[in-house]
Order: C-alpha cells, then structure tokens, then sequence
C-alpha cells in the first residue's frame, strides 16, 4: 500500500506529489465507502494474525478468546488449505496433522490477552471513526426470544412496547444524541448506536434478524410540511431503509409514518414505495393508517403502518381491529 491514501476514494499514492495532485482537482473524487471499509476489514484481519503470531511465539496465558474462524468456514477447506492457514497463524509442526486434527489446532490458537485486545479494539475504532464509518459491536443474538433492528428510533417508544412484547433488540439506531442518551438508559442492556443510518454496517444481521423496524422521518410526506416526499433529502432515508431491507431480509420488517403518506402525489409515492420494499418479491405486504384512539389508547394519532412478511412463511399480516370503545372522540383516517 502507498504511503499516501485519499480519505474520499481509498486511492494509494507513494509520492507525495502526485497525491496533492490528486487533492486539488478540479472534479472531486467521490467518496467510495464500500471500499474504504474492505480496506479496513483487511487491515483488522492483519492485525488480528500478526497479534495470535506473536502470542503464540510467547506462550502467553488468555483470559478472552477471540474466534477469528468464524469469518471462514474450515470444515469445508482441504487439507492444503487448512495448512495454509496454520502457516498464516504462526502454526508450526503441522503437517502430519488430519483434517480433523488441523481444524482444531486452528480454532484452540484463536487466544489473545485482554490489554491486547482493548488495545486493538480502540485502533480499530479509530480507524472506522477517520472514515465516519459506523460499525456495531454487538453480534450475539438471543435464539430464545425474536430479534429486531430499530432505525430511526427516537426516544425507543416502539422499541419498548417491542421489549415488552417479548423481542430482544440487537441494533436501536438514531442520530440524535438525546435520543441515543434515552435510549441506552431505558435499555441499558441494548446496542445502542447513534448516528446516521446510512452509516451502519448491517452485513452481520444478513437472515439472522426476525424484524426490521423504523420510524423513518416523516416531514417530508407530512401535511403540515413542504410535502417534497421522496424528492426531499429527507426522503431518502425511506430509500435508505429499503436499501436495508433488500440486505438484511428480516422475517418481518414494520414502517411507521405519517398519514399524509397515502395521499402524497395522488397516491403515486406509496404505491413508489410498496413496489420498492418488494422489489425482489419476497414479502407479502399490507398497509393501513391507524388512529391509536381507536385502539384503547388515550390519544389521537394517526399514522400508516407497513407491515411486510416472508412469503415463506406463509402467514399474512391482519391489522388488528378496532375498540368497540373509544377513549376519545376521534374522527377517521
């Protein structure tokens, strides 16, 4: 790698005047996120094999054991291949080895001290925060209660009833700092990561999340506001929460939003939206606006909800019906 890299495009220079040439262009290179990121995947992989290296030379004791096999699947490597990743770990007086044997040895050396964990940790932290990349650091997953991704959280209101419901959070998002601070203190225990959504690194949820949910802004469909819809920026982040959903494939995702939703552009944007949430043709989708009056709650909101199921699964969604009761006088949707 060059000595000089573009924190933009990931570009590599190893003399100084050619990177200021590349710096002071009249066309400014665009920023190449998905690349920077794989450099630095690379670069941590790098790190974590030189650090079992040196441990290994040293013999040294482990309180924390760091599983670096899971990135790779070595039941089904060859015996070619699994020697070649003992040669890459330090491995040595291997080669009389099985398979089975070969395999083990891999996973028993995957050992490293805490203070030199910590150490790479706060490394690699800096490496994503100079890049304004966002990545989760909480990947266990609770198999014996359903999963959720929240964006666009706020002050967790779903998120709590969720909790409640039984779901166990692996990722609650918002990029408003006391929303974040409310969020950690409600759920003490949840992967609380504030900033921009759009941000996030979600490849570790691929199939592995029952529901993604948000409340996406909603200003720019909303009555009271300009009602730009998609064409306002802040419509892009329902684009965004799409862009997810096409990547994770939740068993179930949820939409909250504002009513004006429906109406916007003669209808057009909904419909926009419903074939883009099912662009590869895996959920069966459902849509309603709500009045939470009309459902024993003491407040009259109205809001759409889009809710989506796996056609796998067989099981399309029902909304719930109405009270016979009403806590206030409501009008309809």
């Amino acid at each position: 790698m060059g000595k000089y890299s573009c924190e933009k495009c990931a570009k590599t220079f190893s003399q100084k005047s050619h990177y200021d040439k590349h710096l002071s262009r009249k066309n400014s290179c665009e920023i190449q996120t998905d690349k920077i990121k794989a450099l630095i995947d690379k670069a941590v992989e790098e790190k974590f094999i030189e650090l079992n290296k040196k441990l290994i030379s040293n013999n040294n004791e482990s309180n924390i054991t760091i599983n670096i096999t899971e990135k790779m699947d070595t039941s089904k490597m060859n015996k070619l291949e699994l020697l070649e990743k003992c040669k890459e770990l330090g491995i040595t007086k291997c080669s009389s080895k099985n398979k089975s044997q070969l395999i083990e040895l891999i996973h028993s050396t995957q050992k490293i001290t805490e203070c030199e964990l910590k150490k790479e940790v706060v490394e690699i932290n800096n490496m994503c925060q100079s890049q304004n990349i966002i990545i989760s650091n909480d990947t266990k997953h609770d198999n014996t209660a359903y999963s959720f991704i929240e964006v666009c959280a706020g002050g967790g209101g779903l998120s709590a009833g969720l909790i409640k419901a039984g779901f166990t959070p692996v990722l609650l998002n918002d990029n408003n700092s006391d929303c974040c601070k409310t969020l950690k203190h409600n759920h003490p225990d949840a992967n609380v990561v504030c900033g921009s959504m759009d941000k996030i690194d979600y490849s570790q949820f691929i199939n592995k999340v029952d529901l993604l949910t948000g409340g996406v802004p909603c200003q720019s469909f909303s009555q009271a506001g300009l009602r730009k819809g998609l064409d306002d920026p802040r419509g892009d982040l329902m684009i965004k929460f799409i862009e997810i959903l096409n990547l994770v494939k939740p068993k179930i995702f949820m939409i909250e939003n504002v009513k004006g939703l429906l109406t916007h552009d003669g209808g057009k944007t909904i419909e926009k939206i419903i074939d883009a949430l099912n662009k590869n043709k895996l959920y069966n989708i459902s849509y309603k606006c709500l009045d939470a009056s009309k459902y024993n709650v003491p407040q009259k909101r109205e809001r759409v909800f889009i809710v989506g199921v796996l056609k796998n699964i067989n099981n399309i969604f029902k909304f719930p019906n109405e009270s016979s009761e009403y806590l206030i006088k409501s009008g309809s949707c």
